[in-house]
């Protein structure tokens, strides 16, 4: 999920850049859904960019890619990872 407060970081919604998360490299987009968890009087949008490797718990952290423009560095912090390496 992509907090609203951040939106601006990344290019509109629908835009396609580039991500990369290690030597992975994939063409992604900010997508959003329509959404009233805070039930119908206050309805709004949630942001989101897909990533399959994302388990929940995960962690992340997103970067704009300093030599070149429109691509974008993902660091997966996996609790997982953590959970089995302290056992």
């Amino acid at each position: 999920m992509v907090l609203k407060h951040r939106l601006s970081f990344f290019p509109m919604v629908g835009r396609v850049f580039e991500l990369q998360s290690g030597s992975t490299i994939r063409e992604v987009k900010l997508e959003s859904y329509h959404c009233e968890c805070r039930g119908p009087e206050a309805p709004h949008d949630h942001y989101f960019v897909r990533w399959n490797e994302l388990k929940k718990g995960d962690r992340v952290l997103i970067q704009r890619d300093k030599k070149k423009a429109g691509k974008y560095i993902l660091q997966l912090h996996s609790t997982v990872a953590q959970k089995e390496f302290c056992g």
